[in-house]
């Protein structure tokens, strides 16, 4: 009568532990935790980069992030002071080609992401040759976020480099007392005043007409604020059918 009674009790025990939560997804695949948003162009994450393999892009002429084949941070930022990244940007299938990192990037309404900063990199067939800093806003700031060609960008400043296709490159970008400024290798390509003291808010890669990659980022102030490595796949997907652009939530 004894042992049948602890046998009782055994399953009882094992069988309220199966139901339990750690038993649950103890044989589960753990899901990586989403950290970018989809607005444009063919993203994934392959062989620990983050890749866009479309190249061509296509002008949706509302916000100009939307422009280019892009991802964004599915999270605002705030006190951070550096950005580094290793980019590699292929051989350009079109004319145009450029490759940008936004940084600050806010919006109105939902995810109609109208500002922002840029680091933009752009060239011809033979590489990357000018790097410029970037300002989009909206045109008319009472006009709904949904109007067309109200979007604008303004370049702050502007200088010349040499960077080859098909070969990552280290990008450091620095943002500190009202100031920005953008090294490679240790040498520093641009330096600029920001208008806005105070910067905050997502970050956002973007291309134009040539394939992109990125190998790893992080972003950080007094302490680390943002870092992914792409050893996973963290490109939010939606669950219901339908698309998040144009700044659709």
């Amino acid at each position: 009568m004894l042992t049948k009674g602890i046998s009782a009790v055994l399953s009882v025990v094992v069988s309220l532990w199966a139901l339990s939560p750690a038993f649950a997804g103890a044989g589960a695949d753990v899901q990586p935790e989403p950290k970018w948003q989809r607005l444009n162009g063919n993203w994934a994450v392959v062989n620990s980069e983050l890749a866009e393999t479309r190249s061509w892009t296509k002008s949706w002429n509302y916000y100009p992030l939307l422009d280019y084949n892009s991802v964004v941070s599915l999270n605002d930022l705030d006190g951070y002071k550096s950005i580094d990244l290793t980019m590699e940007v292929k051989k350009p299938s079109r004319d145009n080609p450029e490759a940008a990192v936004f940084f600050a990037v806010k919006s109105p309404e939902h995810n109609w992401f109208y500002y922002s900063y840029a680091v933009s990199f752009k060239g011809d067939q033979d590489g990357l040759n000018t790097v410029s800093l970037l300002k989009t806003s909206m045109k008319d700031e009472t006009l709904k976020p949904t109007k067309k060609g109200n979007g604008f960008t303004v370049e702050i400043a502007a200088e010349r480099c040499s960077i080859p296709y098909g070969k990552p490159f280290g990008l450091s970008i620095r943002i500190e007392e009202g100031k920005v400024s953008v090294f490679t290798g240790g040498k520093r390509l641009i330096q600029s005043v920001l208008p806005d003291k105070s910067i905050a808010g997502r970050i956002a890669i973007g291309g134009k007409n040539a394939p992109l990659r990125i190998k790893e980022i992080s972003v950080s102030g007094s302490r680390p604020v943002f870092s992914d490595t792409f050893e996973s796949d963290t490109i939010y997907a939606p669950k219901a059918s339908g698309s998040l652009r144009p700044g659709n939530k």
